[in-house]
């Protein structure tokens, strides 16, 4: 697994989002995750730019690897 940050581009009105944040607060790699409230106090965070739906899990350079929630299992294996 690499040791990159994933991004949770989010929004607090999204219940995919609340699921996703809340499966990665109860995560044995919660480390690994960064989450950004985009629609409140991220919303001009790099991240956050481009965005068409919640969540959106990025990687360091910015690229899109994984949209939509299903499983931490899922983000890692789409995103490592």
């Amino acid at each position: 697994m690499s040791n990159d940050k994933i991004y949770v581009a989010g929004a607090s009105w999204c219940g995919v989002t609340t699921k996703a944040f809340e499966a990665i607060d109860n995560s044995t790699d919660s480390a690994m995750f960064e989450k950004l409230n985009c629609d409140q106090e991220h919303a001009d965070h790099e991240m956050c730019k481009n965005v068409e739906a919640y969540p959106t899990f990025k990687k360091n350079d910015n690229t899109v690897c994984k949209m939509g929630f299903r499983s931490i299992d899922d983000v890692l294996s789409s995103c490592n």
